[in-house]
């Protein structure tokens, strides 16, 4: 099993260095939750509407299991998403940690090859030992995209913390 490391006060892949944080959210807002509990990342393009269907649920997920140490990300890697990133984050009153970034890390990360088109969102769920359960592969999975198996995975992970 490939792991996630901790970056700074944000959990990300090493691969993900290069990986730039809008700053909305105050760093002791997550500072450790990851590490700790669990969470989940959502990879997405601004403009993709299934992304931006599974960052409104991710908001859900992040307001009711957040308190359980649940934390939720989001790295926006379409073309231009430095300057998308602000106003995605308004639009859709995001309530975690949202960066960007280019698309060799993103697929270095996914561990996909230079020739895949994965599709988005893609999604990854990281346990509270840093240890990636579950991940979209490029041709896309729409079970992780499923709120109710999202939710699911999300809450065995959270049950084994306690």
């Amino acid at each position: 099993m490939r792991r996630a490391v901790v970056c700074g006060d944000a959990f990300t892949a090493a691969a993900f260095s290069a990986v730039h944080y809008y700053v909305a959210f105050r760093d002791e807002d997550f500072a450790g939750k990851v590490p700790r509990q669990g969470g989940g990342a959502g990879l997405v393009h601004t403009n993709c509407m299934y992304c931006q269907a599974l960052t409104l649920k991710l908001n859900k997920l992040q307001k009711e299991l957040g308190p359980r140490g649940f934390q939720a990300l989001e790295v926006a890697w379409n073309e231009g998403a430095e300057q998308l990133v602000p106003e995605f984050v308004h639009k859709f009153e995001v309530a975690f940690p949202v960066g960007y970034s280019e698309w060799p890390p993103i697929m270095a990360y996914m561990g996909f090859s230079v020739f895949d088109r994965p599709v988005t969102p893609l999604v990854v769920v990281i346990d509270r030992k840093g240890v990636i359960r579950a991940q979209t592969p490029a041709e896309g999975d729409s079970n992780l995209q499923n709120e109710a198996k999202l939710r699911a995975l999300i809450d065995g992970l959270l049950a084994k913390t306690q």
